[in-house]
Formats: structure tokens, C-alpha cells, sequence
């Protein structure tokens, strides 16, 4: 659950993007103390599909843009759609309900395929790229790549090194080493 407010640098970039693409459906918070109805349910999950089709095209409309060094698009709606809705995804979770399910679908799987195909486009969009990194950033420790990003940085930066000729990190030098570390 988040609850943020829409910042940008430069500031002229926040009022294009809401001119163009529309301010976030959920008003930036998925948050809520007390269960949904069904209605409600249906309405916030349509909300985190449209926030996603929204971002999608603003990161199209940017990328298309081009003269990038460096662009990242983050999907915050991955963890709201798991954070508010796990309990309708997971058969184990007390408060599952094969009825919802059956009538409705599972949320999360609508929510990961639809940031899929956003990912599709954007890399179809972006033609050859030096590099791509997909970041789960996930409640569920099983499943987040946090733990692996130290070595992906790693080695992303011996393959460089080894491209220019240079000597790689010493990763038994304990400053060196802390360099390609995450906070995790």
C-alpha cells in the first residue's frame, strides 16, 4: 500500500504527464484498514489495470521522446495488487473465496499480465538497448530479487571492465566489495 504524492524533476514534467495521461485512478493509496466489497474490490482492481495502461503510455510517450542515457519506469502496482489482494489469490490465505475467484479471476495474475505487456511494448518501443533489468521488488521473500541484485550489479560492472580493458574489483577487499552491495 502506498500513499504519495505524484513529484517530478524537472516540476513542468508533472504537469504534462497529468494533461496528457490523466492523474492516478486510486489517488495514490491503495491503503484501507477495514475489507472491501465486492464492488469496491472489482473497482480498485480495474483502478491498478488502469494506472498501469496510464503509466504505459506515459513511459511510451517519454521513451519515444529519445535522447535517453538512462530510463526506468517502476510499477508500484505489483505490490498494492499483492498487498491489498493476496488474500483472493492464495487458496491457503483464511479469507480466500473460490466463488470470488471463479466469478472474478485472480487479481494478481491480471495485474502481472498486464505490466507484462507494458514491458512488451516498452522494449519493443526501445529498439536495441545496451541493458535491461527487470527488479521484483515483492511482500514475498521467496520471490523478490533483492538478494541477487549485488552480484547483477557485479556483474554488469566486470563486463564493462572487461570491455574497456580494465582490472576487475577485487571482491576479497572488503571497500570494493561494499560497493556492489544493496540495501536489502
Amino acid at each position: 500500500a502506498r500513499s504519495a504524492q505524484f513529484l517530478s524533476t524537472p516540476e513542468a514534467l508533472r504537469a504534462d504527464v497529468l494533461s496528457r495521461f490523466g492523474d492516478d485512478p486510486l489517488g495514490g493509496s491503495t491503503e484501507r484498514s477495514t475489507p472491501r466489497s465486492e464492488a469496491e474490490t472489482e473497482e480498485v482492481v480495474s483502478c491498478l489495470l488502469q494506472s498501469i495502461d496510464q503509466k504505459t503510455e506515459a513511459a511510451l510517450h517519454y521513451l519515444q521522446r529519445g535522447g535517453w542515457d538512462f530510463f526506468a519506469v517502476g510499477s508500484q502496482q505489483l505490490h498494492d495488487v499483492g498487498h491489498q489482494f493476496w488474500h483472493l489469490h492464495d487458496p491457503e490465505h483464511p479469507r480466500y473465496s473460490a466463488t470470488w475467484f471463479e466469478e472474478h479471476g485472480d487479481p494478481l495474475l491480471k495485474t502481472y499480465q498486464r505490466v507484462d505487456a507494458g514491458i512488451s511494448k516498452l522494449l519493443d518501443t526501445a529498439g536495441e538497448v545496451q541493458l535491461v533489468i527487470l527488479v521484483g521488488l515483492s511482500m514475498q521473500s521467496k520471490i523478490s530479487c533483492g538478494p541477487v541484485l549485488d552480484q547483477i550489479l557485479y556483474e554488469i560492472d566486470v563486463y564493462d571492465r572487461r570491455q574497456a580493458g580494465e582490472p576487475f574489483p577485487d571482491l576479497n577487499n572488503l571497500d570494493q566489495r561494499r560497493f556492489y552491495q544493496v540495501p536489502h
